[in-house]
């Protein structure tokens, strides 16, 4: 009875999934002929079990098989029991396509008379549906575009043609696909094609939402989660797992494991994504914990399918997306003849927080020399984000007692921070810090742009608004240092309070028009500084650190302003100015003289009488100069006066060159009027006097009892300058189709030209002329342009200006000075394609000129030229103080060849290439080699390695250093 019952069951099933998937059969394969032979021995059953039933029989035994595979018709296959509480619990189809007619579902009344101990009352009227321990857990889902074939005697289902199976998060594709019921085992192969690259046509694939990989053939158990696999690459990180066989254990298929888990056996482990490696790692066995780490036994590095000596006892490669805590394990072995073996970049690698971080790595040769960097970067999400390095170097150069020994100590400290502007509405702190001594980047730094810095420059800021307010609080430290000079000059702290402008005249309600006294502006600003200078190696020496404070400069200065702007016959804004600053010091730079003759150790004297000075050298001093502070309140004022007038002017000429139409220009001329007193007058006490030398009793020399004074005599200027912007318009040319009209460019960005006239002057009382313009050329090209006339005529002995006009002598308005000229660009392949293709031509030649463009990948260029005449000898020459051009780019020469300069100059004055900084670079597939030369600093390094990544310990490096003889 339960046999034949069975039957109807598997039956049932199998006419239900043939009636639901669409693909059909070949008739005479031996599939089919048993699938025909199943048909017919089902119809048998259902008669026999159709007259077998009672009519009063309410109970259906069901199979306890999973439902993963087709039930068995022998008892003693679920232990040779029969309860009496079976239910009939109904297989869910493979094709994903389940029934929803709820009645195909037979669900069994609970049998109170039964002893399971889990039964129901009768009473309960939700029933029961029970499901094999070992069904599965989410439906299998397949798919095959050519045929699917159901062997129903075997159990098995074949697949064939752009085959896939669907069962939860994994997924199997390939051109075949069998699956076995009875043993739930999925097995995948391709399709033989010599026209693919890899032999394979639909080559197997799985997926398990974790990991992904291809082989030539894949079995796969969807009970176990187990699978193994043939001839397989899968993507571990940054590398690729090549393996012969690999075994597979899914997490949620063992329950004593975390992670999924691969075993491998005769397995390469490489960054070559090539379909045959150039290098790897080769190994008899693995394990693989993906996302995780690689661990592998004996190994030895293979290139090109060779293996090599170099041989590793067992391997550990963590693989992890995400930042990690550990060590940074050197990739950098050097040797340099002057410091020793050495190993570079070696340190340590700490995560803080999701927002923090800090890296500590370190340079170390074996005579001495080293340098440590302790670098944190930090992102701080609406708030800020920044990032801190602090570098240390000690270079020891020859050895201890060798005339060339040398110990050199640098440091650099640099730090960057930005906050967001949605971090607090009226407070902001930013910085931008770069100091440290002079030599760091030219003893540690070949590169060029590092070398030439000839300043390093830092700022810390903190602002604050007060809402509701005019007033804002800023505090700020400031440092500037010439590395030529070795100094450093440093503002720390600078505080500053301002109020922005005011109208205090204006009226709250506003009827009719605005009155003019309302439009009287005032604001103030309140600044106390503190600067002192110091030499760069003694920042961080107690002693040194308290002599410069000693010297410190600081003051306080207010600076109150005034202002209105008025219109004049409706076109001429007119603004009279008033401006008052006071600047008070608590101490005043003296000077007294000591006539005490100072005669040096060459000094001869009188044979006969030694009080007498026969002879005397020319370092001989006639009398010591000695500066001191007179420390006390004193207030240095400054206040002027003036009033500005402005217009602006427009005109236009209409032409008909070539396709030039019109041509614009917009003048805006200004004039002013302004005052000042004379500061040097013994009334403001603002200047001193004194003796400088015993010889001359009556010379005196004029000194600034104060850091910052206005300079000295009247000031009653006339200013003037004509400020303008030339463009012009192009007609749209016959070939073009758009809807534009015309094309406007323009001819002059901008054109001052300025200058004033002292009415309060004895002489001289024109002064120089200014010129200065800008443009671009071809839309690429900046050029500025700036020229200094003088009206007055000069010594030709001494070029000192002399109190006659060109006009009265020569009959010119004013003679020529200087000038300087600057051009620079950026050049890029979509710039070049812009300014030399020709829209109208086809598609296919654009695309020929797209690829000579891209040899150029970018390109900076820069031209400077600053010239100056004066008399020489009596001579009115020419003279150019700077005539050089610079450029920095990167070509690729092929797909392969890249060449970068870094920098590069020639000057044309000294006929000399000035500084250059260049490198090539080979790209070999997986690997790469370059070459870094910098020839005016004699330093140089080369390299070939495996292109950065786990396997980036692979790579000879040779670098020759500044401190290195040969």
């Amino acid at each position: 009875m339960q046999a034949l019952i069975k039957s109807f069951l598997f039956s049932a099933v199998i006419l239900l999934l043939l009636g639901q998937s669409a693909c059909r059969y070949p008739y005479y394969t031996p599939q089919a002929k048993m699938a025909r032979k199943a048909l017919q021995a089902e119809k048998k059953a259902r008669k026999a079990a159709a007259a077998q039933l009672p009519a009063s029989d309410t109970t259906i035994a069901a199979s306890d098989e999973g439902l993963d595979q087709l039930p068995s018709t022998d008892p003693k296959a679920r232990g040779g029991q029969k309860k009496e509480t079976d239910k009939l619990v109904d297989a869910p189809a493979l094709d994903s396509l389940p029934p929803s007619d709820s009645s195909q579902m037979a669900l069994a009344a609970i049998d109170s008379s039964g002893t399971d101990s889990l039964a129901l009352s009768q009473a309960d009227s939700l029933p029961l549906i029970v499901f094999n321990p070992d069904s599965l857990d989410s439906p299998v889902q397949y798919d095959a575009k050519d045929s699917t074939i159901y062997d129903l005697m075997n159990q098995k289902i074949y697949l064939y043609g752009s085959a896939e199976i669907n069962y939860g998060r994994y997924q199997l594709k390939a051109g075949y696909i069998e699956v076995d019921f009875l043993t739930s085992i999925a097995t995948a192969r391709g399709f033989p094609d010599s026209t693919e690259p890899s032999g394979i046509r639909e080559m197997p694939y799985f997926s398990d939402g974790n990991q992904k990989f291809e082989a030539k053939k894949i079995m796969y158990n969807f009970k176990t989660k187990k699978g193994k696999v043939f001839d397989t690459s899968t993507e571990q990180g940054d590398g690729y797992f090549l393996s012969k066989a690999t075994k597979f254990i899914s997490k949620s298929g063992d329950s004593t494991a975390s992670n999924d888990v691969l075993y491998a056996g005769g397995c390469t482990y490489t960054t070559c994504d090539h379909k045959y490696p150039h290098f790897g790692l080769r190994s008899s066995r693995a394990k693989v914990i993906p996302g995780k780490l690689i661990v592998v036994g004996p190994s030895f590095i293979e290139i090109m399918g060779s293996p090599t000596p170099l041989a590793l006892p067992f391997g550990f490669f963590p693989i992890t997306n995400s930042r990690k805590s550990g060590l940074i394990l050197s990739t950098n072995i050097d040797f340099s003849p002057n410091w020793g073996a050495g190993i570079r970049e070696i340190g340590y690698y700490q995560v803080i927080s999701d927002q923090m971080d800090l890296k500590l790595t370190g340079d170390f040769y074996t005579r001495g020399t080293f340098r440590v960097n302790l670098e944190s970067n930090y992102k701080m999400r609406y708030k800020a984000s920044g990032g801190f390095r602090m570098s240390y170097a000690r270079t020891v150069e020859d050895e201890p007692g060798t005339p060339d020994y040398s110990l050199l100590k640098d440091f650099n400290i640099s730090w960057t921070h930005q906050q967001d502007a949605k971090a607090h509405p009226s407070q902001s702190f930013s910085a931008s810090v770069n100091l440290g001594t002079s030599d760091y980047f030219r003893n540690t730094e070949p590169s060029a742009n590092l070398t030439l810095q000839s300043t390093l420059q830092s700022s810390i800021s903190y602002s604050k608004r007060f809402l509701g307010t005019p007033f804002s609080l800023a505090i700020a430290a400031r440092h500037s240092q010439n590395t030529s000079s070795n100094t450093m000059n440093i503002t720390a702290p600078q505080t500053t309070l301002t109020m922005n402008q005011i109208y205090p005249f204006q009226r709250k309600i506003q009827l009719g028009k605005q009155r003019w006294y309302e439009r009287i502006g005032f604001s103030y600003s309140a600044t106390a500084n503190n600067s002192f200078q110091i030499a760069d190696s003694l920042l961080f020496s107690a002693d040194g650190l308290a002599d410069a404070m000693e010297e410190a400069k600081y003051s306080v200065v207010h600076s109150p302003r005034v202002n209105l702007s008025l219109k004049l016959f409706k076109y001429i804004n007119v603004q009279p100015t008033i401006s008052y600053q006071e600047s008070w010091y608590f101490y005043a730079n003296e000077q007294s003289f000591d006539p005490t003759l100072v005669i040096s150790a060459d000094t001869s004297y009188d044979e006969d009488d030694p009080t007498i000075i026969s002879n005397i050298d020319a370092d001989t001093t006639f009398g010591t100069l000695n500066t001191f502070r007179d420390y006390g309140f004193n207030a240095v004022r400054n206040f002027s006066a003036g009033v500005n007038m402005s217009t602006q002017l427009f005109a236009t000429g209409t032409y008909n060159i070539g396709r030039l139409e019109k041509v614009r220009a917009v003048i805006r001329p200004n004039l002013g009027l302004s005052w000042r007193p004379d500061y040097q007058s013994d009334f403001w006490g603002y200047y001193g006097e004194v003796q400088t030398d015993t010889r001359y009793p009556d010379e005196l020399t004029t000194y600034r009892r104060f850091d910052a004074v206005p300079s000295g005599g009247e000031q009653a200027l006339l200013t003037y300058s004509l400020n303008s912007r030339i463009e012009g318009k192009l007609k749209r040319s016959r070939r073009d189709t758009s809807k534009q009209k015309s094309n406007k460019f323009p001819i002059l960005n901008n054109l001052n030209v300025s200058g004033n006239y002292n009415f309060a002057a004895d002489s001289l009382r024109w002064s120089t002329i200014n010129l200065n313009a800008n443009t671009t050329l071809f839309k690429m090209v900046n050029a500025t342009f700036s020229m200094v006339f003088d009206p007055y005529i000069a010594d030709e002995n001494t070029n000192r200006r002399l109190n006659t006009l060109e006009w009265t002598k020569n009959g010119r308005l004013a003679r020529f000075t200087s000038g300087a000229l600057a051009l620079s660009t950026q050049i890029n392949p979509n710039s070049l394609k812009q300014l030399f293709s020709d829209p109208y031509k086809s598609k296919s030649k654009k695309e020929e000129e797209a690829k000579s463009f891209d040899i150029l990948q970018q390109l900076s260029l820069n031209y400077n030229l600053r010239f100056s005449r004066a008399y020489i000898e009596g001579v009115d020459s020419l003279q150019f103080t700077a005539n050089e051009i610079s450029m920095s780019g990167a070509f690729r020469l092929s797909k392969n060849w890249d060449i970068r300069i870094y920098r590069m100059g020639y000057d044309f004055d000294k006929k000399r290439i000035t500084y250059p900084d260049f490198g090539f670079s080979r790209s070999l597939h997986c690997w790469e080699m370059g070459m870094r030369w910098q020839p005016e600093q004699q330093t140089w390094n080369f390299f070939v390695q495996v292109r950065p990544g786990s396997l980036g310990f692979l790579k000879l490096p040779v670098n020759k250093t500044r401190f290195d003889d040969y």
